[in-house]
């Protein structure tokens, strides 16, 4: 029978005025509660009265033949706990997560004027769907065995890829409808800042955790401080990053790198007292938005001049993080600003060209556990807290690329594309991992670029509100 499209409004109508913030943290702390307290319980009594192979429904892929010889090693005893507890916990189970992925998903998008992210709720709904379907053909292979019918088996496979992609799709969604739910609050209270906070205070808690010394993370504390303090002054003097002099003093700050003594022939510090300063990013996101400056004011040929000098500098010091990550957005600033096609292709052969020499001359010094295996030790913490350790990191990038100020968009994206770079240059070599990492000079650098980014507060303010 068809439903009659009304009644299809007044339903959403009603779920959607049920469902508030109050109803997500029930089901939020229901469904923490049977991850930390029912499901180790259940595994194990499952491994103790059913054992054999293993249980399918937590594989991601196995095919009807890996279903019948797990079956078989069940035994005839452990199939029938299997199918029981199939009917009774993986009943609950389901329910518990497609009340929570429900009424969160539904709670997030109500924000949204996108038509399509307002049905996101469907999709933990049919993984609901799936798991039930999963139980009941698996419970029909254990049924029935020893009779092998082949195409069951499948089935059941079928249907538990699909629930986990659809869960996995589920939990990245809502995800990253909830970071962005972050960032709107905190352009809304106008304290961007605190977008800094997160990845430090998990870094911090990591090192504290595993005994490194309080002399090393308690200055990612002073650099929060500093960032505040520095953020304060740009917003209060917006031509400390903005005058004549600042590309000038970036450039002699990168080449003061080089008469330092450096480590095995890495030269990327400057020593004040006895904090060793990363230069290149404390000044790069400087250089992009001085160089941005010039680009609009200029012919091309300033820009481009300068462009090409710090690449070559930060390669030759050697790093090839912060020369990609500078290379990357600057050549599309400036592909954006040179007319001339001959040039523009010239420029990206040069960029080309430096991008790979940095990569071929990689630095040999080994990763520190509290710098570039930082998320190593976030790991150690256990499952949930590297969950929102990487998050923290992923949302370093977000205010630069989903809000930038009107007059700016190209810039704006340009610092987020750099810090993207940054990121995840960090998984393919020895790099720093900024701000979750020991240094206070990441954090300064990221404060620099929000505090541009803050100056910026009525344009962010529009696309907030729009």
């Amino acid at each position: 029978m068809k439903i009659h499209p009304g009644w299809r409004c007044i339903l959403k109508d009603y779920i959607t005025k049920r469902i508030n913030w109050k109803v997500v943290i029930i089901s939020g702390i229901l469904f923490v509660l049977f991850i930390a307290v029912v499901l180790p319980n259940v595994s194990a009594y499952t491994e103790e009265v059913v054992g054999g192979l293993g249980s399918p429904d937590t594989s991601f892929f196995y095919s009807g033949a890996d279903l019948y010889r797990i079956a078989e090693s069940y035994g005839e005893d452990g199939r029938s706990n299997y199918v029981l507890l199939r009917w009774t916990f993986d009943v609950v189970w389901p329910l518990v997560y497609l009340f929570f992925l429900f009424s969160l998903s539904v709670q997030l998008s109500k924000s949204f004027r996108s038509n399509w992210l307002k049905q996101i709720h469907w999709i933990p709904i049919l993984a609901t769907v799936f798991d039930f379907l999963e139980n009941i053909f698996i419970t029909i292979v254990m049924v029935m065995f020893p009779v092998k019918i082949l195409w069951l088996g499948n089935i059941a496979a079928i249907s538990t890829l699909a629930k986990w992609v659809l869960l996995y799709a589920s939990f990245a969604l809502i995800s990253v409808l909830l970071l962005v739910h972050i960032i709107r609050w905190i352009l809304a209270k106008s304290q961007l800042y605190l977008i800094l906070l997160p990845a430090i205070i998990i870094g911090v808690l990591a090192m504290h955790s595993n005994d490194v010394p309080i002399i090393i993370w308690s200055q990612n504390i002073f650099g929060f401080i500093l960032a505040v303090l520095l953020i304060y002054l740009i917003l209060k003097k917006p031509e400390i990053i903005e005058n004549k002099f600042t590309i000038p003093i970036s450039i002699v700050l990168l080449l003061l790198t080089f008469f330092d003594s450096g480590f095995e022939g890495v030269h990327r510090w400057v020593a004040v007292g006895p904090i060793r300063l990363y230069i290149a990013s404390i000044v790069v996101p400087i250089l992009i938005i001085g160089i941005w400056r010039i680009s609009k004011k200029t012919n091309g040929w300033i820009s481009l001049i300068i462009s090409i000098g710090v690449s070559l500098l930060l390669a030759l010091q050697p790093d090839a993080s912060q020369t990609t990550a500078f290379i990357i957005p600057m050549a599309i600033i400036l592909f954006n600003n040179i007319k001339n096609n001959s040039v523009r292709y010239s420029v990206l052969g040069v960029f080309f060209l430096i991008t790979i020499f940095s990569w071929i001359y990689l630095d040999t010094l080994p990763p520190v556990a509290y710098v570039e295996d930082i998320l190593k030790m976030v790991a150690e913490m256990g499952i949930v807290w590297f969950a929102i350790g990487i998050a923290s990191l992923v949302i370093l990038p977000f205010p630069f690329i989903l809000f930038p100020p009107q007059n700016a968009k190209l810039l704006s994206r340009c610092l987020g594309l750099y810090f993207i770079v940054v990121l995840l240059s960090t998984r393919v070599g020895n790099f720093p991992i900024p701000l979750m990492g020991y240094g206070i000079s990441p954090i300064l650098g990221y404060s620099i670029a929000i505090a541009w980014l803050i100056n910026a507060k009525s344009h962010l303010l529009k696309v907030f509100t729009s």
